[in-house]
Order: structure tokens, then sequence, then C-alpha cells
């Protein structure tokens, strides 16, 4: 019935929150304590990336969002890292955007090759980072706004658990914001060269 229904949907709604907030602390604890391990591999992080897109999607359209993402380009694009940790890092930054961006408006998401390094982008068209809050942004428990962040839900603790992770795989986070213009968040991880086996016959140099 439409009643018991929207009981459980707020039921649902909430036990997702604590369920996020309990994994949240309990990745905060391992930080802190030297206990988080990561399961490093050689991954191909286009194909994370597409995986990490559509498992959003979901999310994104019950906000009116759409996702898109931009085909990355040609060859490889291998790096060091957790697999499993790298996706819950693109996923924050993804659901991030997705809060924060005005209906029907897309978050775009993008593999870009800097040379020695591989660069995810999470592009969003929202207010921006107010400048006030920026030197604080990857503490924990950083909100801009208290009241908004309880609207939109979030712990303040994605973002500097995100850059924990990627740190500790060699790489790096950061944003370029411009106040009524959106924000993009990106993630930089060192390339891996792609062995010989790995690519076509016909892209191989000839002796």
């Amino acid at each position: 019935p439409p009643r018991a229904r929207k009981l459980m949907t707020i039921a649902s709604d909430n036990c997702e929150r604590l369920i996020l907030l309990v994994n949240d602390l309990l990745d905060l604890e391992k930080m802190g304590s030297g206990a988080m391990k990561l399961a490093l591999a050689t991954t191909d992080v286009a194909c994370l990336l597409e995986q990490a897109v559509r498992a959003n999607e979901g999310f994104a359209c019950a906000h009116g969002v759409t996702l898109r993402l931009r085909p990355p380009p040609a060859g490889a694009h291998l790096a060091r890292i957790d697999a499993d940790r790298f996706h819950q890092v693109i996923t924050n930054l993804i659901s991030n955007a997705v809060k924060y961006s005005p209906r029907d408006k897309p978050v775009e998401v993008a593999l870009v090759c800097r040379g020695v390094v591989l660069r995810i982008e999470v592009r969003d068209q929202g207010p921006g980072i107010p400048v006030e809050f920026r030197c604080e942004f990857f503490q924990e428990f950083s909100q801009a706004d208290a009241s908004d962040a309880r609207a939109k839900g979030g712990t303040g603790l994605g973002l500097f658990i995100s850059k924990g992770l990627i740190e500790r795989m060699g790489g790096s986070v950061g944003y370029e914001t411009v106040l009524g213009s959106g924000t993009t968040f990106f993630v930089e991880v060192p390339a891996v060269a792609a062995p010989a086996s790995a690519i076509p016959a016909q892209l191989q140099a000839t002796p």
C-alpha cells in the first residue's frame, strides 16, 4: 500500500546512509592504524571507468542527471592499482558530481593520457566550490554547507578517504573549479607500459 511503501522507502534510504557511514568510518580507522591493505595489480583503467559509469547510471537517473563517458584514446591504458578501491574512488567522485549537478545537466567522465600519467576527470555543471572552503576540502568530515550536505547525504569522509587511497597507489587527487560554472575532480595515477603481447601485431615495431 502507498503509506507502507513510503515508510519502507524512508527506512531503506536511512539504512543505506547508515551503511555508507559505517563503511567510511571503518576505512578511516584502517587508514589511521595502517591496516589498509591494497591488492595492487596491473589493470585496464578504461575498463574500470566504463564499469563505474555503468554502475552509477541508476543513481544519476534518480537525480535527473545523465552520465556521459567520453571515448578513451586508442591503445592500452594500464596502471598498477587496486581495482576495487579505485572503483570506490571513482564512484565517490561521480556520486558527488551527480548530487551537486542541476537536473537535466550531464556529468562528464573522461580518461586523459598525459605522457606517463593517466588522468580520470569527472566534471559537473554545479555551483562550484566556495573560495573559503577550498583550503579544507580534503580534510576529514569537511562539507561546504552542513544544511546542504544533510539534504544531499554524505559523511564528509568520501574525498578524504579517496585521497588517501589514491596516494597509496602512487597517484594524486585534485580539482579545478569556477564559481557558477562547475567543478572538475581528477585522479592521476602512473601509467604502466603495455607488454608487447598485448599490442596487436600490426602495431608492433618491426625489427
